[in-house]
């Protein structure tokens, strides 16, 4: 699947790494959360599947979190590292020490809680990230 930014409708700083995340998925919703949280440079930037399909970032939904940067794209395990290594500090060892796996036994892992994340975490109705806090890192 190919990632391109358009002609910046939405005028998004082109530094940013935007994360493409499942709205509905309250695990990924808390993921959210704690990556804003943890985001004291402000790389990241946060939309939902639906709008990266909306403003045509991603031609297909997918069952992965994605990072979108520039014109390349990471998904599965090699998104979890890129977000890792952004965040800089110990969170930078973590995904150090997670590039050392084989990214074929790290996309096993990534997919096996990919697969189980509404039984095991559930749905929400809407999407909860709305909140004052995320407010100027959503793209909507």
């Amino acid at each position: 699947m190919a990632f391109r930014l358009p002609d910046n409708p939405t005028n998004i700083n082109q530094d940013y790494l935007i994360i493409v995340f499942d709205e509905i998925c309250v695990l990924c919703s808390w993921l959210v959360k704690w990556i804003a949280k943890k985001d004291k440079m402000h790389h990241f930037m946060f939309t939902s599947q639906a709008t990266a399909l909306r403003l045509g970032w991603i031609s297909e939904a997918v069952n992965t979190v994605l990072v979108l940067e520039s014109e390349q794209q990471y998904e599965r395990g090699s998104a979890v590292i890129k977000i890792l290594n952004t965040l800089g500090g110990f969170w930078s060892f973590v995904g150090v020490l997670l590039s050392w796996m084989p990214i074929q036994m790290l996309n096993f892992f990534y997919d096996l809680v990919a697969k189980s994340r509404y039984f095991i975490f559930g749905k929400n109705q809407v999407c909860t990230l709305m909140d004052s806090t995320l407010k100027n890192k959503i793209i909507v």
